[in-house]
């Protein structure tokens, strides 16, 4: 290729190994949004994949903490400038998530940073060991994304 020196282009002779979480980020999904989901893994699995379900993220909650934590942190960072002058504008949970991330010391930010990383290792750690190629991570409920991970840009119309 042009762009990727080195490329291979050539298609995989197997069909990768597909990994399903089990614990509590599963947990958290709707008897609606697991049937699906479980649905879509039935199908992956009848069409010739191979599915492994492994344990992920025992720890979930304090995931979903540090994510809210350094989102909250850098979104003020970079729309401090803008929300100092425009924040009669801004949709009320933009705003509470603006002064949330603003009130986030620089200590208690770079504290979390290594999380990011951390879980990375973890997952692809985990993957390694079970021979998965590809975890299938379902989304989880609106509501609930809304509450752990913060969508503050959701139109109310999307809601």
């Amino acid at each position: 290729s042009v762009l990727i020196p080195d490329w291979n282009n050539s298609v995989p002779e197997t069909q990768p190994v597909l990994g399903l979480p089990e614990g509590p980020y599963l947990e958290r999904m709707s008897p609606v949004g697991l049937r699906v989901y479980e649905e879509n893994c039935a199908r992956l699995s009848a069409s010739g994949f191979q599915i492994k379900s492994i344990p992920l993220m025992p720890n979930f909650d304090e995931v979903a903490d540090r994510h809210r934590l350094i989102m909250a942190a850098e979104a003020a960072k970079v729309h401090r400038d803008w929300f100092n002058r425009y924040e009669d504008l801004y949709h009320e949970k933009t705003a509470t998530l603006l002064r949330q991330g603003m009130a986030i010391s620089e200590q208690d930010l770079l504290g979390a940073l290594p999380g990011r990383e951390e879980l990375r290792h973890e997952l692809m750690n985990s993957m390694a060991e079970n021979n998965i190629d590809l975890l299938i991570a379902p989304h989880i409920d609106r509501d609930l994304a809304d509450e752990l991970l913060g969508r503050p840009w959701l139109r109310e119309s999307e809601k």
